[in-house]
């Protein structure tokens, strides 16, 4: 009986120490893949395009952007669909952001964001799945305007293992004026884009207690968004695979952006305070073209149905004489008898 005992405790410690050993080496292993990547790609030619990646939502912001793997509320429709079943109940937010605040047009126009959104988690008779619809409006005043619809599904696939999928209604209008009229292309094409669809996969998987990654494929089959249709106006598909660790008071997160021209390293830590009705965060990114940032943001949540955000962002190279962005979000969770909010 003895023998029996001795011989179970030394399984139970094997099991215990194996669980440890996996936990700390596969972190550590992450760790080291996210951090070398940036440095291996860092001489990769670079340039700008349409529907860049500016981020939606001020707590995202306010933690660098690194999002991929912590995703649960209304904003992971666009930074990783899969995120949508960590909701429990429905929620809706908007949000808007000035961007770049002291870069002006001639007549004072400034860059904004602007970003509505609605989630509605459900269980069916295939399991657990999540609904969501957004737009999205980047605006430049009366010159330049990108719009994105999106329409998303998810599905949980097991325990761990979730997916998701954006469709997403793409285009742009420009305006016109004596310079944009003094051009054959606006003249032949006219102002405003066909539409385009474009796709995005996510996936999220809690592979260890506490510790999340996330995969976001976005512009899976390159939508054109051009005026003349031309191959090289099509967007390129962007691959960020995140990690996140999060506990009941703290997220540490950390994301790698590949758009096929340019890598980007997005890191953030949320700290939750007064039983987690307030947040602190900050964020620290860098990249190729020698590209960096950092941003703080803080939030407000009133008993998990209200909560008020801010983030801002401040680019430590690039655009000078600026006062940074900033971006405020309001977001409200409905108390509906759902059945996922029953279980």
């Amino acid at each position: 009986m003895r023998t029996q005992e001795r011989k179970s405790t030394r399984q139970s410690i094997r099991a215990a120490v194996s669980k440890i050993l996996l936990r700390y080496c596969s972190t550590a292993l992450l760790l080291l893949l996210f951090y070398l990547l940036p440095f291996t790609f860092y001489r990769l030619p670079v340039v700008y395009g349409a529907f860049g990646e500016l981020g939606v939502g001020a707590r995202p912001l306010g933690m660098g952007n690194a999002y991929v793997a912590l995703s649960d509320d209304v904003y992971s429709i666009h930074y990783n669909p899969a995120g949508m079943l960590d909701l429990f109940k429905p929620e809706f937010s908007f949000e808007y952001a000035r961007l770049f605040w002291g870069l002006s047009g001639p007549d004072e126009s400034s860059l904004g964001n602007s970003f509505v959104g609605f989630v509605h988690p459900e269980v069916d008779i295939y399991g657990t799945s999540a609904l969501g619809l957004a737009w999205k409006n980047l605006h430049y005043g009366n010159y330049y305007q990108e719009n994105s619809v999106y329409i998303s599904h998810a599905r949980k696939i097991s325990d761990t293992l979730s997916m998701g999928l954006n469709t997403k209604i793409l285009s742009i209008s420009y305006g016109s004026d004596e310079y944009t009229r003094q051009y054959d292309l606006f003249n032949e094409y006219g102002y405003t884009t066909k539409l385009s669809l474009g796709f995005d996969l996510g996936v999220m998987y809690n592979f260890v207690e506490d510790w999340y990654a996330g995969l976001a494929i976005k512009n899976i089959n390159s939508p054109n968004v051009g005026l003349s249709q031309k191959p090289e106006d099509a967007l390129k598909p962007t691959i960020t695979p995140g990690i996140c660790y999060g506990i009941s008071d703290l997220n540490v997160t950390m994301d790698i952006i590949f758009d096929m021209a340019d890598v980007m390293l997005l890191t953030g830590v949320e700290k939750w305070l007064q039983e987690n009705s307030v947040a602190l965060r900050g964020g620290l990114n860098t990249g190729t073209r020698n590209k960096g940032s950092f941003s703080v943001g803080f939030g407000y949540y009133y008993k998990e149905m209200f909560n008020i955000n801010y983030g801002f962002v401040w680019n430590l190279s690039g655009i000078k004489d600026i006062y940074g962005t900033h971006r405020i979000s309001l977001s409200y969770k409905f108390n509906l008898p759902t059945a996922l909010s029953r279980q």
